[in-house]
């Protein structure tokens, strides 16, 4: 007889593994806060949030960026935040990449920095990858 083992949102925050959120940043200064916002107010599954700026031209994005060290505290499952500055401009794809080797979790998430998330966007995802397992 097959047994078949369901995933649920309680046994898998028994052992949660963290994920590891990228947010690749070239301006747009009003739409990274709303976006990084949201991270911090709909993310309920442990994760730490890469902020990496692609030598964004407005040195607000920079200031604002500086602004939200310590700001893990308030949300009571990051457990850290890095917020990385690249020298010169890479574009998309390398300054995902700098995320990514700057991550330690046991997923990766990507956000395009004008996403908006919605409350329990993550956990439902880890719930959908740890079901297909």
């Amino acid at each position: 007889m097959n047994k078949v083992s369901y995933t649920t949102a309680s046994n898998i925050a028994t052992s949660p593994g963290i994920v590891s959120i990228v947010i690749p940043i070239y301006g747009a200064l009003h739409l990274v806060k709303k976006c990084i916002e949201s991270v911090f107010q709909h993310t309920y599954w442990p994760y730490e949030l890469i902020l990496v700026d692609d030598c964004s031209p407005d040195d607000a994005v920079r200031d604002y960026l500086k602004s939200l060290e310590g700001r893990q505290n308030e949300s009571n499952k990051c457990v850290s935040l890095k917020i990385i500055f690249n020298k010169k401009n890479k574009g998309f794809a390398p300054t995902c990449n700098v995320g990514m080797r700057a991550g330690t979790g046991k997923y990766f998430c990507v956000l395009n920095s004008d996403v908006l998330v919605t409350p329990y966007w993550l956990t439902k995802m880890v719930i959908a990858i740890e079901a297909d397992k």
